[in-house]
């Protein structure tokens, strides 16, 4: 039956002194005559807050060596931070007196073998520092690699092995799971971050369990520092590309990891998302779809293309329309009121008598040359410009009675200014109506103390209703006659 695996069997306690244990001695050996071990795979890059330790209180722990194969010096079984400080003050000549650094104390120590002297040198080290979690790693794996050597030598190891290396860590077996997941599924790249400090543990565990191709794009996306947000921020994103596995519209798996991916690498975001080119609401202007949907895209192409041209078309015409409509308006509102000029002149009434006097307006002389370029046709600018009487009835029949015409003649529906023995207004309370589609004048207001007012307007299904517009109806009609028959 093998022997029961027990690691302090493997970890001399280096506080036993020389006398107590007599494979050991502590001897002053010369600072360059110690070597540092092959195997120690510790961080010993930044030692200068050690040097200045040693410096003003000496070194004041002994390293633990073993002799060189070659009889030559010493290989370094821990110590190999303080040895590094001690040739830097030597090297760098950091103290006026050298020659307390040119010795070093060291317990000599001689382990039975190559895997004795390891599991030493990585108790040696766990013990006296704080390692990083990279170091951590590294180390789990080296005593995991050495009790598995010791197994075949003929040691037991009941239960897990996981479970033995964590003990020799003094680690929580499932912390040294994660790290073992970090070691062996995180690219390099990201790895030698992890090393060096620039991705913490949770980050770099997220990141190992991401496809390695999504920890390629993690590493361009991130060219320094990783977060854990960082990470699943990543993640997230590339899982919606991940989720297109197959081809929704043909035979064969979606190719869009590469160029999704380079767009996120581009943009810091996927405007497509999860979805696929053929359903995607911005297919007809992308330049990244995919090439199964080429035919659909040149479709959907065409098809925006005859719409904006219909809907183009459609626009000009209204635009057309408008504009025809509006000059009309102007041509009509311009005849009104050069009619009402010409009335006036053969009335024989000053321009400022029938405006402030007869009308009442109380225009300024500003005001009343406006009304004069309007009476000759003309259009001012930056003034209103709509028919001479359109909101005021009573002025109407005013200007009518002083300039001996009808108002017809002033709104333009009879050319004849003087009234003609056919008109007569019908009253609609006495239920008098127009035929349906004919065409009339109309008197109507909306109270009883409102003034009168007056229009043209169109009888058409039961209501009086605007001639340039048959969907509006006309209320408060209480008058009408028929509109006089326009010359041909």
């Amino acid at each position: 039956m093998g022997k029961a695996f027990n690691l302090a069997d493997f970890m001399p306690d280096a506080n036993v002194s020389k006398l107590d244990t007599p494979t050991r001695e502590i001897k002053m050996i010369p600072t360059r005559s110690i070597f540092p071990n092959d195997k120690n795979f510790y961080d010993t890059s930044n030692v200068s807050d050690l040097i200045d330790s040693i410096l003003l209180h000496g070194l004041l722990d002994p390293l633990t060596v073993r002799p060189a194969g070659d009889g030559e010096g010493y290989i370094i079984i821990s110590g190999h931070r303080r040895h590094k400080a001690m040739m830097t003050i030597l090297d760098d000549a950091l103290a006026e007196d050298l020659t307390p650094f040119e010795t070093v104390p060291c317990f000599i120590s001689e382990p039975r073998d190559e895997l004795m002297e390891e599991l030493m040198l990585i108790q040696a080290n766990s013990a006296t520092r704080v390692l990083t979690s990279a170091e951590l790693a590294k180390q789990a794996e080296k005593i995991e690699e050495l009790l598995y050597r010791l197994k075949e030598q003929g040691y037991e190891f009941p239960g897990r092995m996981r479970d033995h290396v964590a003990k020799a860590c003094n680690v929580a077996a499932s912390r040294l799971g994660r790290l073992k997941v970090i070691r062996e599924k995180l690219i390099p790249e990201l790895y030698e971050r992890f090393g060096g400090g620039l991705i913490p543990e949770n980050a770099a565990y997220d990141a190992a369990r991401m496809p390695e191709r999504d920890q390629q794009i993690l590493a361009q996306r991130h060219k320094k520092e990783i977060t854990t947000w960082e990470v699943n921020n990543v993640k997230s994103w590339l899982e919606n590309i991940n989720a297109l596995t197959e081809c929704n519209y043909s035979d064969g798996a979606c190719d869009q990891y590469e160029v999704r991916s380079g767009m996120y690498l581009e943009r810091g975001y996927i405007p497509c998302a999860g979805k696929c080119c053929m359903d995607c609401y911005s297919l007809v202007t992308c330049d990244k779809a995919c090439a199964k949907c080429k035919e659909r895209r040149k479709e959907l192409i065409d098809e925006r293309e005859q719409r904006e041209e219909k809907e183009r078309a459609e626009r000009e015409a209204r635009n057309a329309e408008a504009k025809a409509r509006a000059d009309a308006r102007e041509r009509e509102v311009s005849r009104l009121w050069q009619r009402l000029g010409a009335a006036r002149e053969a009335a024989h009434i000053a321009d400022e008598t029938f405006y402030n006097d007869v009308l009442e307006w109380y225009l300024d002389d500003e005001e009343i040359e406006i009304m004069l370029v309007r009476e000759r046709g003309g259009i001012p600018e930056d003034a209103w410009f709509d028919e001479p009487f359109s909101d005021s009835a009573e002025d109407l029949r005013t200007a009518a009675a002083a300039l001996h015409c009808t108002t017809d003649y002033l709104l333009g529906v009879s050319d004849e200014p003087q009234p003609s023995s056919a008109g007569r207004w019908r009253c609609v309370a006495d239920g008098e109506l127009p035929d349906e589609g004919q065409a009339v004048i109309i008197l109507l207001r909306f109270s009883q103390n409102s003034a009168w007012s007056s229009n043209t307007s169109v009888y058409h299904n039961g209501k009086f209703r605007f001639t340039q517009d048959l969907d509006m109806e006309l209320r408060g009609v209480q008058y009408w006659m028929p509109s006089p028959e326009l010359p041909e």
